[in-house]
């Protein structure tokens, strides 16, 4: 089977924030490719961890970004193929933020499925960049997220990719996902989130390899209690 998403949930913490953020997932496939966006965005400085999950799965952290004052929200990018069936993955932060969790489950992938991946953080922008990607193979799946610093506006997802879980609530950091499975080598490719307003924002993005053989369905999973 081609590489495909299977399913996608999200949850989002209160306003009046959090230091971690759970979501059960609602039944993985031992072996499918987990991908997992955590938000948070906060006034003062913190730090994004790895996810973790009910059977101790470790989950290989792609990008990190750093708290700034011109950026409050950040947007990190991590996966797994846990070998077992994970009911709960937890996003992490060092301090109290408002979190968001999207979770994608992925089926078709390869067993060393990661390619490439990019993140950039823009102050002051209604059309923030996910950072320039060049792949490795053909047949992929890329996934990208982003972040904005609160604001009433509302994310449009990137030319190409289906929109995922996302916030436009005002009260909190907005963010959003999205996904494209693409047939064809990308080359210096750095797609575009649109928001109707300008913000400092945080944006990155993953790609994934497909199996040899096809694979399983892929399907994203989002948290934000």
């Amino acid at each position: 089977m081609a590489i495909s998403v299977v399913d996608t949930v999200s949850s989002r913490s209160s306003a009046g924030g959090v230091t971690s953020i759970a979501q059960a997932t609602g039944g993985i496939t031992a072996g499918n490719l987990v991908v997992v966006l955590t938000y948070a965005g906060a006034a003062s400085s913190i730090t994004l961890s790895a996810p973790t999950d009910d059977i101790g799965t470790t989950y290989n952290v792609l990008n990190n970004p750093t708290w700034s004052a011109t950026c409050h929200s950040l947007c990190m990018i991590a996966w797994a193929q846990p070998t077992g069936t994970p009911a709960t993955i937890t996003g992490h932060v060092s301090a109290t933020s408002d979190m968001a969790i999207v979770v994608y489950e992925i089926s078709g992938c390869s067993s060393s499925p990661y390619d490439v991946s990019n993140n950039t953080e823009t102050a002051s922008t209604a059309a923030p960049p996910t950072g320039a990607i060049t792949t490795t193979q053909a047949s992929e799946i890329l996934i990208t997220g982003v972040t904005q610093d609160g604001a009433t506006s509302v994310a449009t997802a990137p030319s190409g990719f289906t929109i995922g879980p996302k916030n436009d609530d005002a009260t909190l950091e907005v963010y959003a996902s999205a996904h494209q499975i693409v047939s064809t080598i990308q080359t210096a490719f750095n797609p575009t989130w649109a928001y109707g307003s300008a913000r400092n924002c945080d944006a990155a993005i993953a790609a994934f390899k497909e199996g040899s053989a096809g694979g399983s369905p892929v399907r994203p999973i989002a948290m934000w209690p």
